[in-house]
This record gives structure tokens, C-alpha cells and sequence, in this order.
């Protein structure tokens, strides 16, 4: 399933050419609830990013109790701490073979959950905000 934008003309085209265009269902732009309910059912959340800003999608799964694997690219790693599996951005046989090791090891998909559960504590409002106040008042502090 791919929520959020919709699939541009060369993705629709590679899916097709692979067989598998009819089995994509793409949502375009939903409602928060309706992410909370998508993250909250999905079995894993695949984020193969080659560019990223932060990586909130991550911490969105994480605290929806879904297990993540993500690509190692830019600030995911840092993102997703321990509660992710990881491949290089290029390693697609890589990827492929974790998403079968998720569906096959209920053991591992539930270390993940709990990994991530425990990773999403750190970017609690409360935690960001003092971080933010923390970075601001150094800032002003070199400045002056």
C-alpha cells in the first residue's frame, strides 16, 4: 500500500512491467486517524529513503507499534536507533530478505516493536522541546 502522494508515470510503469501493478493500492493524501489506523495494521513499514530530512515516518511507526526497516541513508539510522532493521539504500536483495525474515520470525518483529516503543520515548514533546530551548540558549550565549 503507498499512502500519501500517488505513484508518478515510471513507478506505475516498473510496476507494471514486473507484474505486480495490480496489487498496489494507493490511497493518495489520507486523514492522521487514517495513518495512526494504516501504521497500527501494517505487519512492517518499509522506508527505503535515499533522502531524507528527519525521518518522521519512522518515529510515527515506531509509536503505531509497527516494526520498521528503513534504509541507512542520511538521518535514519539516528531516527530509528535500535528499533529498526537497516540496509543500504541499494541492497535490495537485502531488503527483500528482511521482509521475509519479519513474516518468518515473529520472535524478531516483536524485539523491533519493543525497540522502537522504546526509541520513540526520546522524541516525546516534552524531551524535543527542552532540546530545542537547550539549542537556542547556546546559540544565543556564542553569539553574544
Amino acid at each position: 500500500m503507498f499512502a500519501g502522494r500517488r505513484l508518478d508515470a515510471s513507478q506505475r510503469q516498473l510496476a507494471s512491467e514486473l507484474g505486480v501493478l495490480d496489487r498496489i493500492l494507493e490511497t493518495g493524501e489520507i486523514s492522521k486517524e487514517l495513518l495512526v489506523a494504516l501504521y497500527s495494521a501494517a505487519y512492517i513499514f518499509f522506508f527505503p529513503s535515499r533522502f531524507e530530512g528527519f525521518g518522521w515516518p519512522i518515529i510515527e511507526a515506531q509509536y503505531c507499534k509497527c516494526p520498521v526497516l528503513c534504509s541507512k541513508s542520511g538521518p535514519l539510522p539516528e531516527v530509528a536507533g535500535e528499533g529498526a532493521l537497516m540496509r543500504d539504500v541499494e541492497d535490495e536483495e537485502g531488503f527483500a530478505e528482511d521482509i521475509l525474515r519479519l513474516f518468518a520470525d515473529p520472535t524478531l518483529r516483536a524485539d523491533l516493536i519493543e525497540k522502537g516503543s522504546k526509541n520513540v520515548l526520546r522524541y516525546r514533546p516534552e524531551i524535543m522541546i527542552s532540546r530545542y530551548l537547550e539549542l537556542y540558549e547556546r546559540v544565543l550565549n556564542h553569539a553574544s
